[in-house]
Order: C-alpha cells, then structure tokens, then sequence
C-alpha cells in the first residue's frame, strides 16, 4: 500500500479516520434494540407520540442532572483542566500545518 500523501495525511488529521472493520456488522445506536424496532414497528401514532413526549421528558431530566449534580460539575472541571494541555498542542498542530498547506499551495506544489 502507497504512503498517503500530504494532502491525505492533512485531511486525516483534521477529520479523522473514518474507517469501518471488515466483516463487522453494524451495531445499532445505544437505546435501538431489535425489541424497540419491533415496538414502534407495531404502533400506532398516538402510541409514537407518547413515546416521544416520554423520551423527551427523559433527555431533560438526565440534562437538568448533568447541570446540576455538584459532582458532575467538579470533574467536568478536573478534566477540562487535565485536557487543556493536549486540546491546546492540538489546535497549534493543526493551525501550524494548514498554513503550512496554504504555502505549499501558494509554491504549487499541491
């Protein structure tokens, strides 16, 4: 297999990876199981409606918990300050090679 090239490697780092495995099947999200499919499946549209107005209720509740919990604060706190080295060398890295990009474009060599 080739090296990628600049722009490749370029395009990685700032997206990501977005490879899938081989011979995976796709999981479904968190909270879809094949019991739930076949519930809404079989629904009619006031029972949907119901669900969603009972879901929703559920995310503002776990919202309001994570806003408010003193403990959830006090390590949102801790890993905001552990993580601000990395995010910070981050960002610099990738400023630094976008405009490195920029001159290599200007140059032509991209």
């Amino acid at each position: 297999m080739p090296a990628p090239s600049l722009l490749q490697s370029v395009q990685q780092c700032n997206m990501g990876e977005t490879t899938m495995r081989k011979n995976k099947e796709p999981k479904l999200p968190i909270g879809v199981t094949d019991e739930f499919l076949s519930e809404i499946a079989s629904a009619d549209e006031r029972h949907l409606q119901a669900m969603i107005t009972r879901l929703s209720g559920q995310i503002n509740d776990a919202q309001k918990f994570l806003k408010e919990d003193p403990k959830v604060q006090e390590l949102k706190e801790a890993y905001s300050q552990v993580k601000a080295p990395s995010m910070e060398t981050i960002k610099a890295c990738r400023n630094r090679v976008k405009y490195i990009v920029e001159r290599l474009e200007q140059m032509g060599k991209l």
